[in-house]
C-alpha cells in the first residue's frame, strides 16, 4: 500500500484490508516512533515522495521545484 498523504494516518484507517506483515510506503518525515501504532506491518517512510515525483515528471505539476 502507498499513502500520499501522511494526514489520512490520523484521519482513517489506511490498514484496512492490508494483511498483517503487509507493506506500506508512507510519504511522511515522521521518526519511525510516529509510526509505531502501525506495527504490525512493514513500513517504509518517504521523505518528501512529492517532490521527488516531480522531479521526474510524475504526480501533480503543483509540486514541481
Amino acid at each position: 500500500m502507498v499513502v500520499l498523504d501522511p494526514s489520512l494516518l490520523e484521519t482513517t484507517d489506511v490498514t484496512l484490508g492490508l494483511k498483517p506483515q503487509g507493506w506500506m510506503i508512507i510519504n511522511s518525515e515522521a521518526p519511525p516512533e510516529d509510526l509505531s501504532k502501525l506495527a504490525a506491518y512493514q513500513v517504509a517512510p518517504l521523505w518528501d515522495a512529492g517532490h521527488v515525483a516531480a522531479k521526474h515528471g510524475l504526480g501533480s505539476a503543483y509540486l514541481a521545484p
